[in-house]
């Protein structure tokens, strides 16, 4: 039996001022700090997530170099052991003559163009690997890609031009495998003396208007 002085409770809670559940209620700046500080929060987690989708970023870019690199030394290890037979071919077809046979200087015609069959599928697989051969022939001298053995007079040409490849040069992409070797040009003896020539008799005429001055 339910006493009069003691009434039952709800559900709802004890009577009072309070919110429901008996919980405090919250003043309007109260929820605007809770507010800014979620904000905060979020701007906080979402700049570290960008970072680390940076980084990741960074991560595959720096692993992609890195086996770009890799391949691109294993080319070149492979491609410099190729070089030399390369070389050996073209002297072999340089000795035989273009287009000789038989009645020419004793070199068989089907050798020959087996030999350069052979020369043309071992540079279509340096090309496929991006393999390319330096240009060098009547172009200024390139330290970076040319290697200067001797120099030869030529008036013809500007001091300092390849006049002569020795022995072919390659590169991978922009990088130098292996310099050209070359010859350059450079003025003669007789276009020197030309050049002084003109030099002495000014100095000379210098010299004969000093003396009559005096």
């Amino acid at each position: 039996m339910v006493s009069e002085n003691n009434p039952p409770q709800t559900s709802e809670g004890a009577p009072g001022n309070g919110a429901p559940g008996g919980g405090e209620a919250l003043t309007a700046e109260e929820l605007q700090a809770r507010l800014e500080e979620a904000e905060r929060e979020r701007s906080q987690y979402k700049a570290i997530a960008q970072r680390a989708q940076a980084d990741l970023v960074n991560y595959r870019q720096r692993v992609e170099r890195e086996r770009q690199d890799q391949h691109l030394a294993m080319v070149e290890r492979t491609i410099s052991k190729l070089l030399p037979i390369v070389d050996d071919l073209q002297l072999a077809l340089k000795h035989a003559g273009e287009g000789r046979g038989t009645e020419g200087n004793g070199v068989d015609a089907a050798w020959v163009e087996g030999i350069r069959m052979i020369e043309r599928r071992l540079l279509s697989l340096l090309e496929s690997e991006g393999v390319t051969p330096i240009a060098a022939e009547g172009k200024a001298f390139d330290p970076w890609q040319h290697e200067a053995l001797f120099s030869v007079d030529d008036a013809s040409k500007e001091p300092g031009t390849v006049v002569m490849v020795i022995r072919q040069g390659y590169k991978v992409q922009d990088r130098v495998l292996r310099a050209v070797q070359v010859a350059i040009s450079q003025a003669g003896q007789q276009d020197t003396a030309q050049q002084r020539q003109p030099q002495a008799k000014e100095a000379g005429t210098t010299e004969e208007r000093e003396d009559t001055n005096g």
